[in-house]
């Protein structure tokens, strides 16, 4: 049986908050960990090979967020979010913002049903999911900050088809219009 995380939102916002490239993420997929020193390694194709399964298990039961390598895999793509492609980034937004809005689903019809013992139940899932979303935000931030100063602005009726349903433009950059 998987692992799963001793997540404590207050001790992860406070490591966040001191050096988020340095929390400990020792179940990351072992194809990421290979890339940390060689960024180049690091292609949209082992990114999405890692995030793919995350996005599959995530979208059956949003509780497979709290396995330690489902976790520790986001957190290890969010440490780097300058070496993230966009499409890469806007999976993991998208992932983070449907597994919150199923989770928070599922306590609403909980709590409708009046079944309060399992409402304690979501609740780390829930806290999970607020770290990585407040994470994600960040990285999002960064890297719609890191769009080239010489890139012309969309104008015209003709700038909505120029946007990609993933969040980049053809240029590469962050496009959060789409989210």
């Amino acid at each position: 049986m998987e692992s799963h995380v001793d997540f404590d939102l207050n001790e992860s916002l406070k490591h966040y908050q001191d050096d988020p490239s340095a929390i400990a993420t020792p179940e990351a997929d072992s194809a990421l960990v290979d890339c940390e020193n060689d960024p180049e390694a690091l292609t949209s194709a082992v990114i999405n090979s890692v995030l793919n399964p995350i996005v599959d298990s995530v979208a059956e039961n949003p509780d497979a967020i709290v396995r330690s390598s489902n976790f520790d895999t986001l957190q290890f793509l969010l440490k780097s979010p300058s070496l993230l492609p966009p499409n890469a980034l806007s999976k993991i937004l998208d992932l983070v913002v449907s597994g919150l809005a199923a989770e928070a689903d599922v306590v609403h019809n909980d709590l409708e049903a009046d079944e309060q013992e399992s409402v304690q139940h979501h609740k780390q899932p829930l806290e999970m999911f607020a770290f990585l979303l407040q994470w994600t935000m960040a990285a999002v931030e960064t890297k719609a900050a890191e769009k080239p100063a010489s890139a012309p602005a969309a104008r015209g009726k003709g700038a909505k088809s120029a946007k990609s349903k993933t969040g980049a433009n053809k240029d590469g950059s962050w496009d959060s219009s789409m989210q």
